[in-house]
């Protein structure tokens, strides 16, 4: 958006966002650090392994191709954007009008545009997403704001491929972690909400020296005034898990009418046990269930998960595992049931049944202490939970450590 253009097919006008509202919008935006204490700021010189030269931030942003488009109530613009900056070789030159410049990006013309390479960067901080509000787009294309909702350089940085059986080789994850948002439905309402997902947990491997990724959560920002600032994003499913049985949230959507207070979310969670193609090339190549919340200003809460019930009999893997002192166990049911659900040592001998009883289609879950049906805790070990619903039987293991 920007700058008039040309009439289109039917008539009417489109816009673009010239390089000299980029350059403004961000100017002010530039910071990135390196580790966790030192920090560059724009016009600082910036460093890396494999190239000699010092880089700087550049003006303006790359945008990648995952957005979300809203208008509000007044015909404002609002356009959520993953935005990487770019950086360029530092250079002392003199411009076209005789002024010297002992280091940044070249501009020898004077045009507020670097005239030197522009590489794009999304490993430092300030990279993610951004939001662009236009109150006027038509009428005043030029005037634009911009606010960075979620840093998302952590989840840039990390190493996906071939190690979270998310992300294929063809794209990275600027390309598979997109923003959505939505206004607020109530009168003269400024309030915007944003939903996002991004990586979390990262650990070192030595062995590759790669930045794994170790989760995937659901993060929501709220806007009180009509996208010109946001809050701190909220990771609102803080969810954990294993190598073997990562609980990921993925690909949210938040309803198309919210409140000043309120807002539905709908998301999938990738079952990395059950691949529906083999051999499956990312995350949405996995049996997905999916699941709503409700959003009120500071927490979030499950719904009726029922509402969408699964299309077959399941038994997830419990998580955490191993364990101590609780894990937590998920089933899906389509029809009504019977369920039987208990734990067995490695004798086979029942040690706690932890539901019997017919249960309405939906999905289920349901907590172990450890204890047996006495109440007296049990020792470590291997321990088997099966489950049978109607015809539905099922058996998976599981360790408890002290």
């Amino acid at each position: 958006m920007g700058d008039n253009g040309p009439l289109g097919s039917y008539g009417g006008k489109y816009f673009f966002l010239s390089d000299a509202v980029m350059t403004n919008l961000s100017d002010s935006l530039i910071q990135t650090w390196e580790g966790d204490s030192i920090k560059l700021n724009y016009q600082d010189r910036i460093y890396y392994e494999d190239d000699p030269r010092p880089f700087v931030p550049a003006p303006g942003f790359f945008l990648w191709y995952e957005y979300d488009v809203r208008a509000d109530q007044n015909g404002g613009l609002h356009i959520n954007v993953p935005a990487w900056f770019y950086v360029c070789p530092d250079t002392a030159y003199t411009d076209s009008a005789g002024t010297y410049y002992e280091n940044g990006c070249a501009d020898l013309d004077n045009n507020g545009v670097a005239d030197s390479m522009l590489y794009i960067e999304g490993d430092f901080g300030g990279s993610g997403m951004m939001h662009y509000y236009f109150p006027d787009p038509v009428q005043e294309p030029n005037n634009a704001y911009v606010a960075l909702v979620h840093d998302m350089s952590e989840t840039y940085y990390g190493d996906w491929v071939n190690e979270m059986s998310l992300l294929s080789g063809e794209y990275g994850p600027e390309q598979y972690f997109y923003p959505n948002i939505t206004m607020s439905i109530e009168e003269n309402s400024d309030i915007m909400w944003y939903a996002g997902f991004a990586g979390t947990r990262y650990y070192y491997s030595q062995d590759s020296t790669q930045i794994i990724p170790g989760d995937v959560d659901l993060f929501i920002s709220r806007s009180a005034d009509n996208g010109r600032s946001w809050s701190d994003v909220e990771n609102v499913t803080n969810t954990a898990g294993t190598d073997q049985n990562r609980m990921l949230e993925v690909t949210p959507h938040l309803s198309d009418k919210a409140t000043d207070d309120d807002v539905y979310v709908l998301y999938q969670m990738p079952d990395l046990t059950q691949p529906q193609y083999d051999p499956p090339e990312g995350f949405e190549d996995y049996f997905m269930s999916v699941h709503v919340g409700h959003y009120s200003t500071q927490i979030l809460e499950a719904v009726d998960e029922n509402i969408l019930k699964p299309v077959k009999f399941t038994l997830q893997q419990n998580y955490p595992n191993p364990f101590n002192p609780v894990t937590q166990i998920e089933y899906g049911l389509p029809v009504a049931s019977h369920v039987h659900l208990a734990i067995y040592d490695l004798l086979g001998r029942e040690v706690v049944t932890l539901v019997d009883g017919i249960q309405e289609a939906g999905y289920r879950s349901v907590s172990w202490h450890g204890m047996n049906r006495s109440g007296n805790g049990v020792g470590a070990g291997m321990y088997f939970y099966v489950i049978q619903a109607g015809d539905f039987r099922q058996v998976k293991k599981m360790i408890l450590l002290k």
